[in-house]
């Protein structure tokens, strides 16, 4: 797989783990459901506005039919005194005529107003019915003999709800008699009708306005509360889409959405760092490319002077000829070595080298390390001690691969020692659940700037690079890949004995 290749497949997961973060939080509580209460509360209210309002408007209904039947309506004959109206005005109308001596014409004013207040007319002369209209239901014979005994002009009699109006006329053709019989208790009824009829008009209306009103209010006042994060997070969305990645959305309200925005913010944190995190990977690529040019390119140098001169005869002695052949064969081993470190660094950076962990004992681990390997790093100037007070522990490494990263540690401290004999402590001890391996020299050390970047391809703290001798710059970075992949974390310090510390963390096995 190419660089390139490696750089958009990075990238590609880069932003699948971004979006898996917004989907992380299905398990996730949220405290306050303001917005799922809002709409439990607007649900209430759409029942109860309508309710309130129909029970108000109820009351007045019921009050208006109560002074309807109290008082009278206003609107026809509810009561006596609005009789004995209406037939002083009939008794005007029928005078009227009488005075035209149109009395067989039925006029329209009069009809109407029979007609409306269910009323009944008759009029004589002289003891002859010249005219009779309306409901003949509220005619009676025996109240109209009874008022008629009754000598005065007018007279008004009342009997079961029924009242007559009686009037004389005297006029010149004649002695005119007018009764009006009506019946209150009818017209109240009617009254009542109308007052009620109206009341459920006025009801209806009332519920239908105030459903509407609730309804188109509450509606706008939940649509705006939903519609303002939804909002926020579109903004949110465009602005990481045009590469604003510190866009943040600022959302103050406890709610349903309260998780969603953190998310986004999470989100758009995450993949600050993660691009970062791949222009950092992409400078290091390029100072991969960098590194292995250089370092291929001085063995590369050496090789092809030492051939040229054999070429041109320049090695004129067997011996010669031998120590360059010499020469040219660690050149090749040089190269050999880089190349196999590269191609191990490159199976572990793509989670293709085999690692089976087992169980061990570090004080076991330490301890054999130290006695197979001391007396070779003895002989070439490096003392490992392991303390008396080191820890027992059991964790799960690979051993090889362990060994690995112990050898690692211990050719840097040997390589970048600046006196003839150097020691390497191997200390154990246990912090929170974890074995905690610290390996720390007595020799120069690094800046406070290069712990960070030690385990970096290539990296070295001689930045002129003039001495590729002293390592490629590969041993630490291998060293971190092999401990992450068995599940541990790996740093550098300064060390109690001046030098530098590599400490190795690995979670115990209880």
């Amino acid at each position: 797989m190419t660089i390139a290749k490696r750089l958009n497949a990075k990238r590609s997961h880069h932003f699948k783990f971004c979006l898996e973060i917004l989907c992380d939080n299905r398990g996730r509580k949220v405290e306050e459901m303001n917005i799922r209460r809002q709409l439990a509360l607007s649900n209430l209210m759409m029942i109860l506005v309508p309710v309130l309002t129909a029970i108000l408007a109820l009351l007045g209904c019921l009050a208006m039919l109560w002074f309807v039947v109290q008082r009278g309506s206003g609107m026809g004959v509810d009561d006596v005194s609005d009789f004995n109206w209406l037939s002083r005005m009939a008794v005007s109308y029928v005078g009227d005529i009488i005075d035209g001596n149109d009395i067989d014409t039925s006029p329209d004013p009069l009809v109407q107003l029979l007609d409306a207040n269910t009323m009944y007319l008759t009029v004589s002369r002289n003891g002859d019915d010249l005219y009779k209209h309306g409901t003949e239901d509220m005619f009676s014979a025996s109240m109209l003999e009874a008022a008629r005994a009754i000598d005065s002009e007018e007279v008004i009699l009342s009997s079961d709800g029924r009242s007559l109006y009686l009037a004389r006329l005297n006029m010149d053709d004649g002695n005119y008699e007018v009764s009006l019989f009506a019946k209150l208790q009818d017209m109240e009824t009617r009254a009542f009708r109308v007052a009620a009829v109206m009341t459920w008009l006025v009801l209806a209306v009332a519920i239908l306005l105030s459903v509407y009103l609730t309804s188109h209010f509450v509606s706008k006042a939940l649509l705006r509360r939903i519609s303002m994060p939804l909002n926020e997070l579109s903004k949110g969305a465009e602005a990481l889409g045009e590469g604003n990645l510190d866009y943040r959305i600022d959302y103050r309200y406890e709610d349903e959405f309260t998780p969603l925005c953190r998310l986004f913010n999470e989100m758009a944190a995450k993949l600050r760092s993660l691009i970062e995190s791949t222009q950092k990977d992409e400078e290091s690529r390029k100072e991969l490319i960098a590194g292995i040019s250089h370092d291929l390119r001085s063995p590369l140098t050496s090789i092809q002077a030492y051939v040229e001169g054999l070429e041109d005869g320049v090695a004129t002695t067997a011996e010669m000829r031998a120590r360059y052949l010499s020469v040219i064969k660690a050149k090749v081993h040089d190269i050999d070595s880089l190349v196999s470190q590269l191609f191990l660094f490159s199976k572990l950076e793509l989670n293709d080298y085999p690692v089976t962990l087992s169980a061990m004992d570090i004080a076991d681990i330490l301890r054999i390390f130290a006695e197979t390997h001391g007396p070779d790093f003895a002989q070439r100037g490096l003392d490992l001690i392991i303390p008396d007070e080191n820890v027992r522990g059991i964790v799960s490494i690979d051993g090889p691969l362990f060994e690995r990263v112990l050898v690692n540690v211990a050719e840097n401290s040997l390589r970048y020692r600046k006196r003839e004999k150097a020691t390497l402590w191997l200390a154990t001890e246990r912090k929170d659940h974890s074995i905690v391996i610290t390996l720390e020299d007595d020799g120069p050390g690094v800046g406070k700037d290069d712990y960070d970047r030690l385990f970096e391809v290539f990296y070295r703290t001689d930045k002129a690079r003039r001495d590729p001798a002293k390592g490629s710059g590969l041993g630490l970075a291998i060293s971190k890949k092999m401990i992450e992949h068995m599940g541990g974390t790996i740093n550098a310090e300064k060390s109690s004995h001046g030098g530098l510390a590599i400490v190795i963390t690995l979670k115990e096995d209880i």
